[in-house]
């Protein structure tokens, strides 16, 4: 068995060997000791709730700042060997990333609801630490996409930040990982950069991203992940170990799709464990057990308190085939830039092909036997909307990173085939640089990030002027109130949704509803009425009114005169 296990080598056992790993006991007792509080959190509740929450919101400080001393150490590393690779994943990711984002145009109220709900959990003593959105979603990683509004208060730039900037962070990781497991070749940095710059030319991921939602979570924490796994397995330390874990069980809190790539990781740390202990090295393998404890029992305990929303649907299995080539097509075509970009298709091909040949090692022949399975899930799974393609490829997005890496490892094992000249090699990277550059230009050409996208138009208009009418009345976004909508036009969807996170505490009523004039104690109000609406000549006892009659332009042909009521308590 031992034997057996001896190849390939990981990038630690081709140096020094088995590393010392201090402070073993301190981080597998921690790791222990969390598992054990988020078991306690889900079944008992209250303190040990409040504990688990408090702990994981330092533990995620801390490793989120291992994480970027990481990154910024390997920029460091290449800068003083005239090297900059690792800009080119952060150049890459600031457009899409931080690039026109004040607009009230486009807004997602999916993801406007996935904050407020998490504003709403903040009340809680323990954060909404154990909360679950939509009966489906883990709510404390909605806590990390809350952090830009706790600067910046619930404003459009903070809401779209909130789910951008994982997505930066988890390039960056990404490299930082790969170019520490790859460290042995002379490349690593270039083609480390070159594979974390080239996920964003991948037209879904930077659909999906710009749609500011809890979907692309999957993806971006699936980076974190995969970068603080890939610097555990490169150099294993103990404080290594504890990111590992907690990057892990964070990608378990995501988006459902996400799950494939938790499995994939667990089973990959599992095997590690395993090789660990046929090698004699024991500190190791504790360490890799109690790594593996904490992310399992973690994500049982989430998924124990959600409800499965991935199940079959009702199709024969015929259709099923038929769905997968369909998904297929979309993925790997050069007619159809849907998924991969037309650039990417033949080199992600031979990739694949090249994988099956063993001559990188077993990592690459899993990653393709893993991404199939995942695109016949994302067509053949229900989910909460049922998608249909090309539409359901969203959620296959975790399968980029394991494309791009079987890519990387075939020029990495080409290079290492040959022994070109200094100036020869470079020439390559940079060609093969500015070609990864001319895709990601073309898929950021379908996207608003370098002129503005589609400006405010109907309902969002209307939650826009309700937004400043609050401003105006001197109160603040988290202040207390009440919002009607009794616009009752049949051209113009409700302006509700549209409010949530930008005014988190105020109640949202339809016309039906009753107006809370007589609850104490009293709080202001706003009611969005037609014109000609006998609201407008109603008393209000205890409040003093202001009716406004504002014309608005809800679309390029359609103006409307919109009756606005403020009531505020006397």
């Amino acid at each position: 068995m031992k034997k057996l296990l001896a190849r390939p080598l990981l990038p630690f056992e081709q140096g020094e060997g088995a590393p010392g790993l201090a402070r073993l006991k301190e981080s597998v007792l921690l790791l222990i000791a969390v598992a054990l509080l988020e078991v306690l959190a889900f079944t008992v509740g209250g303190i040990a709730a409040i504990v688990a929450c408090y702990l994981w919101i330092a533990l995620s400080i801390f490793c989120f700042v291992y994480l970027c001393r990481e990154y910024l150490i390997a920029v460091a590393e290449d800068a003083r060997r005239g090297g900059f690779w690792g800009l080119l994943p952060l150049a890459a990711a600031v457009p899409l990333c931080f690039f026109q984002l004040g607009s009230y145009g486009m807004l997602n109220t999916e993801s406007l609801s996935e904050l407020q709900y998490a504003l709403e959990e903040l009340q809680k003593p323990d954060l909404g630490y154990t909360g679950v959105f939509w009966v489906s979603y883990p709510g404390r990683s909605l806590l990390i996409n809350l952090i830009p509004t706790f600067f910046l208060g619930p404003t459009p730039v903070a809401y779209r930040i909130g789910f951008s900037f994982p997505i930066l962070f988890g390039a960056l990781f990404f490299f930082a990982g790969s170019r520490r497991y790859h460290s042995k070749h002379r490349f690593s940095s270039a083609v480390s950069g070159l594979m974390a710059t080239a996920m964003f030319a991948y037209p879904t991921f930077c659909t999906i991203s710009r749609s500011f939602e809890m979907a692309v979570s999957s993806l971006s924490f699936g980076l974190w992940a995969i970068g603080a796994v890939m610097l555990f397995a490169a150099r294993p330390t103990s404080v290594g170990g504890v990111v590992a874990a907690w990057a892990v069980a964070l990608l378990a809190a995501s988006f459902t799709s996400g799950m494939a790539l938790v499995a994939l990781l667990v089973m990959l740390l599992a095997l590690w464990a395993v090789r660990a202990w046929a090698r004699g090295e024991r500190s190791l393998c504790t360490l890799l057990v109690a790594v593996l404890i904490n992310c399992v029992v973690i994500i049982l305990a989430l998924k124990f308190v959600t409800t499965n929303t991935i199940k079959p649907r009702l199709i024969t299995f015929s259709e099923m085939i038929f769905n997968f080539q369909q998904a297929l097509d979309m993925t790997f075509s050069i007619s159809k830039t849907i998924f991969t970009p037309k650039e990417f298709v033949i080199p992600t091909i031979i990739a694949m092909v090249f994988a099956l040949t063993l001559r990188a090692g077993p990592l690459p022949v899993l990653l393709v036997a893993w991404c199939l399975p995942v695109i016949w899930a994302s067509i053949n799974m229900r989910g909460k909307i049922s998608p249909e393609l090309p539409l359901a490829l969203y959620r296959a997005l975790i399968i980029i990173p394991a494309l791009v890496l079987m890519m990387g490892r075939l020029v990495l094992w080409l290079t290492s085939r040959t022994k070109p000249r200094a100036i020869v090699a470079r020439t390559v990277l940079i060609l093969l640089a500015v070609g990864v550059g001319y895709s990601v230009r073309e898929t950021y050409k379908t996207q608003p990030l370098f002129t503005p996208g589609r400006p405010a138009m109907g309902r969002e208009v209307v939650a826009e002027k309700v937004i400043s009418l609050v401003q105006q009345s001197g109160l603040t976004p988290y202040a207390t109130g009440w919002l009607m909508d009794r616009l009752n036009n049949p051209r113009v969807e409700s302006f509700l949704p549209c409010a949530q996170y930008f005014l988190p505490n105020w109640q949202r009523l339809q016309a039906k509803d009753a107006m809370p004039t007589a609850a104490q104690p009293r709080q202001p109000g706003i009611i969005v009425a037609s014109v000609g609406d006998p609201i407008a000549t109603q008393e209000f006892p205890g409040f003093t009114k202001e009716v406004r009659t504002e014309p608005l332009t809800l679309n390029l042909d359609f103006k409307l005169d919109v009756l606005f009521v403020i009531l505020r308590p006397t």
